[in-house]
């Protein structure tokens, strides 16, 4: 999927375009759009999975009963509220579009139409019908029979972790099922093209370990044990603990583990991969997720760090990544403060196409501020 249409969600009132790369980085401040759009992408999948089981193709036309209700919460750690919520306060309908193209040039191939109702607070969407071929979708990754999402707010330490059966291997939407899928699944091979290295041992369990201590150098993950009875799982990081290690390591074990197993040709959306970890983890954890895109998988970032923007540049130069898979979209307002999407793309010297006002330039303004203080003084 290479681009992604959004209209009357949220923020974005009149169409807005989202160009998607092999690896998409989704940057900006905050409240300029960037979980819209990943929200956009949740929203479309859940309608995806409950339509299509229930729908009829009919000469490339999908056709189904529009009484389908698209919930606005829980699905997927979810948290919309209600249609009033959701639809841009200026639409001039009730009526939320979401559209799918496999070009950057905005020829949609179908798209999603949802109303929401204005009459009273409700918590779902009602689907109204396709535009388009159906068809167009059915070799998507958001349409893979294997999707997979973490969100920003992952599970934090634990000593023991539930277990519960899933339809296909995936670590949870908050990373809540990692270790159960790294016990039970430690020897499975990872593809080599994953691998930390093409000498390295290609299982999980060590694939697992050898990316873990080059984003958290120091660290060793031991073996995950699976307690089948009880439904429970649980890790130890050397001798401590994982209550004894920090939230970082918690947090990024999820994003290596489901990045190593996840299906070719899927959609991985990662939601502030940098959370804390330090400035060289988040740097080698953009270099990570570069990997696993190089390798198939459609991954999708949004973050605040020029570290994992970094990290991603260092894979292109490496030549882990081509240039032209990574599409970095920034996030700011115009002059009528109405939202914009800067499309920014690599070079072969995997320099920025463009570097707009307000992109990671923080440092630099901060610098200059404290010399102006400081001759000032």
């Amino acid at each position: 999927m290479k681009l992604l249409g959004i209209e009357n969600f949220k923020c974005f009132r009149v169409r807005q375009d989202i160009p998607l790369g092999q690896l998409t980085v989704l940057a900006g401040s905050n409240s300029v759009g960037k979980s819209t759009v990943i929200q956009a992408l949740l929203l479309s999948r859940i309608c995806l999975e409950k339509i299509q089981p229930q729908s009829l193709i009919v000469n490339g036309v999908m056709t189904t009963n529009n009484s389908v209700k698209i919930p606005l919460n829980k699905k997927f750690s979810l948290s919309l509220g209600s249609t009033l919520d959701v639809l841009n306060r200026e639409a001039d309908e009730e009526l939320i579009t979401f559209e799918f193209a496999d070009n950057p040039q905005g020829f949609f191939a179908t798209g999603i139409v949802l109303h929401a109702s204005t009459e009273q607070a409700i918590y779902s969407l009602d689907f109204k019908y396709f535009i388009g071929r159906i068809d167009g979708v059915e070799d998507y990754a958001i349409n893979k029979d294997e999707f997979y999402y973490l969100n920003a707010e992952r599970i934090g330490p634990r000593l023991v972790y539930n277990m519960e059966d899933t339809d296909y291997l995936h670590v949870g939407w908050s990373g809540e099922l990692t270790i159960q899928v790294l016990g039970r699944n430690a020897i499975q091979l990872v593809p080599e093209s994953r691998c930390f290295t093409s000498q390295t041992p290609m299982t999980l369990l060590d694939q697992s370990r050898l990316w873990l201590e080059f984003i958290a150098p120091g660290t060793r993950l031991d073996d995950a044990q699976i307690y089948s009875k009880i439904k429970s799982a649980e890790v130890k990081f050397g001798e401590s603990q994982p209550t004894n290690v920090g939230f970082g390591l918690s947090y990024v074990l999820p994003i290596i583990v489901q990045g190593l197993v996840a299906e070719k040709g899927a959609m991985f959306i990662v939601e502030n991969p940098e959370a804390h970890l330090h400035p060289s983890g988040q740097s080698n954890i953009g270099r990570f997720l570069a990997r696993i895109a190089a390798s198939g998988v459609q991954v999708v970032i949004e973050t605040h760090s020029e570290h994992v923007i970094n990290g991603i540049r260092l894979s292109a130069l490496e030549n882990y990544i081509s240039y032209d898979q990574v599409q970095i979209n920034f996030f700011d307002r115009d002059e009528k403060n109405l939202m914009r999407v800067n499309s920014i793309q690599l070079n072969k010297k995997a320099d920025l196409s463009e570097w707009p006002k307000g992109f990671f330039d923080q440092q630099e303004r901060d610098l200059a501020a404290i010399f102006r203080i400081k001759r000032q003084r």
